[in-house]
């Protein structure tokens, strides 16, 4: 790779422009900006980020359209795609997903913000520029600005390609949200939002960029049907996204489906609210900034991947070893000795995704004892896995926890609860048939592995070995006999 002969102009002038200064100023952290920018924000990409970029299956991008709306988007291919012919050169070499709102405007003397991010390696590298070159479905892009980010508050997913992504898809508009993006904000814990300072005077510090924020699930409010506030934690102090919209409040935010491959984009008007006591309802707050939506565009099953189980952050993983209270929503018997309970939030936020196999701990405190016992129980379905509504597990009528459920706990009981959790997991990589064995009560995470089988994998050939007592001990033979029956129509019936 090519080495550089000329220094950094950027360690003389400084790398950012007045919107960004000015952000730095309000937070007190302009010093600091100023010496770690001028020694991180290069005009080349290091050879370790070149390097990187050409592993990655898909890279986020921002720009703007005509209008000079921002909007963030996604171009996805084989890995190499992304290409760095030198250290100020990149190349995109297809990977346009259809529905793309930037969709005729990849052309030359665009302005384009990239980030490279794995987030199972909780690795980003971002990179602006502008288009040099475009020719069919290659893009080159002159480098102005190339600098790493950290890996904080990156919440861990391993894509993986899929062949049946739509070429061809349509471009659902509106300007409020319905109840299915509602749904898609309030469980997401990731988003991506371009901004951007076309003014003359930002010199090499302007164009567009784009930028990854990440949280538990409900870290984005939804205030109504137009409005979203989000928190802003602390980072790398270069006040990027929140600089360009003092200059210019349009943003673009994409929420991406990681279950079923939609996109969601937003063009969005923000204002930042930087202290006041609204701040102090976010947990890891410094200040919020609240959208205000002008146009929503939905692309369903656009994106090529999908994604593993989710892998939260260290700075939120704590939040999944907090006891939370559930309500018992529904109870009923699978057999003389087994009966299912089901769990709903009493909260208002969504419960935290799970994978097929793992379990739910509990805890409950028994009558003249004043220190809770704590189980765990296998969740029973998984149909719903990745946004889960309720949980469900399936208990049996043996030991003290599980003998007071069954006596004590009803429609309505509170249950303190702890986020899903274990190893015990259904690999959906494989293309070998599922085989499965179980006797008795050991049935439930395989019951979670056919709901989870049935809803990702509907093809996939499944070999299912119950041992009971006797037929009248057999639990959820109905539930089996359902699942056998949906297998049979589309040709891989559980055996």
């Amino acid at each position: 790779m090519t080495a550089l002969s000329e220094p950094n102009p950027h360690r003389v002038v400084g790398p950012f422009h007045d919107g960004e200064r000015e952000a730095q100023l309000r937070a007190g952290v302009a010093d600091v900006a100023l010496e770690n920018g001028s020694r991180g924000i290069r005009d080349y990409m290091p050879d370790q980020h070149r390097a990187f970029f050409a592993m990655l299956p898909f890279m986020v991008f921002g720009g703007v359209d005509a209008s000079g709306q921002p909007w963030a988007t996604l171009r996805a291919n084989t890995a190499g795609f992304v290409s760095t012919p030198d250290s100020r050169t990149l190349r995109i070499n297809g990977g346009a997903l259809p529905g793309d709102p930037l969709a005729g405007h990849w052309t030359s003397g665009a302005r384009i913000g990239g980030l490279g991010i794995e987030s199972h390696t909780r690795r980003r590298n971002r990179v602006n520029g502008v288009i040099e070159t475009v020719d069919g479905d290659v893009v080159t892009l002159a480098v102005k600005q190339s600098f790493g980010n950290c890996a904080k508050y990156i919440n861990g997913r391993e894509p993986v390609f899929i062949d049946d992504a739509v070429t061809h898809a349509t471009v659902e508009r509106a300007d409020t949200l319905a109840d299915d993006d509602r749904a898609l904000i309030a469980r997401a814990d990731v988003f991506f939002i371009a901004t951007a300072n076309l003014d003359d005077t930002a010199g090499a510090a302007g164009g567009a960029d784009v930028s990854h924020r990440g949280g538990m699930p409900g870290f984005v409010r939804i205030d109504d049907e137009r409005t979203l506030t989000v928190p802003d934690f602390s980072g790398n102090h270069f006040f990027n996204t929140i600089g360009n919209l003092l200059r210019d409040p349009r943003a673009g935010l994409l929420f991406v489906d990681f279950a079923r491959g939609d996109l969601l984009y937003l063009a969005m008007r923000a204002e930042v609210i930087w202290d006041g006591p609204e701040v102090a309802q976010f947990p890891m707050a410094q200040r919020l900034v609240r959208f205000e939506l002008t146009e929503v565009r939905r692309v369903r099953a656009a994106l090529p991947l999908r994604w593993s189980a989710v892998d939260y952050a260290p700075q939120f993983k704590e939040s999944s070893t907090a006891w939370r209270t559930l309500r018992v929503a529904g109870v009923h018997d699978e057999s003389p000795s087994i009966r299912s309970f089901h769990f709903e939030p009493v909260d208002g936020r969504p419960l935290a995704p799970f994978e097929a196999g793992q379990y739910l701990p509990l805890r409950v405190t028994m009558p003249g004892s004043d220190k809770p016992l704590m189980r765990t129980y296998t969740l029973s379905a998984a149909h719903d896995a990745a946004h889960p509504a309720r949980y469900k597990i399936s208990v049996k009528r043996d030991g003290a926890v599980s003998r007071w459920l069954h006596e004590h706990a009803s429609t309505g009981s509170l249950i303190d609860t702890l986020a899903p959790r274990g190893s015990f997991k259904l690999d959906t990589r494989s293309p070998r048939a599922i085989v499965l064995a179980a006797a008795g009560i050991g049935i439930t995470p395989m019951l979670a592995m056919l709901d989870a089988a049935q809803a990702l994998e509907p093809e996939r050939r499944i070999h299912l070995f119950h041992a009971t007592r006797g037929e009248h001990e057999r639990p959820f033979a109905a539930a089996l006999r359902d699942i056998e029956r949906a297998r049979e129509r589309v040709g891989a019936p559980v055996r």
